[in-house]
């Protein structure tokens, strides 16, 4: 078990770890490009700000069903527009991946796999 009682977050989620960390690489290039003369605007330090935080508040299920959409470049309007049929195949494909995450993480504190406070 590694910080704050939350199982190896590389291992159950790799896509989470590779998104938090190109936010973080924005967020600091941001401060790096502030000190030039054309910073970056404060309007858009916020967005990428509450994108993030929006990002780590999602459940663990919420963060698996947001990154299966990114991958098949669907949002959610985009998954309710489609038929029943295919809405039902992507919807079982998004449980799947939830299963397979509790079940690398040993079904320990399931609903925590990665859910850190902010």
């Amino acid at each position: 078990m590694s910080l704050f009682g939350v199982g190896s977050l590389s291992t159950a989620l790799p896509g989470l770890i590779q998104s938090v960390g190109s936010i973080a690489r924005s967020l600091g290039s941001e401060k790096s490009s502030a000190a030039n003369t054309s910073a970056v605007p404060a309007d858009s330090k916020q967005a990428t700000e509450n994108e993030f935080l929006d990002f780590a508040k999602m459940s663990v299920g919420e963060r698996i069903r947001a990154q299966y959409l990114k991958s098949k470049g669907m949002d959610e309007d985009q998954l309710g527009s489609l038929d029943s049929e295919a809405r039902a195949k992507i919807e079982e494909e998004i449980r799947e991946q939830i299963r397979a995450a509790i079940k690398q993480n040993g079904g320990k504190d399931a609903g925590s796999i990665a859910n850190i406070v902010v």
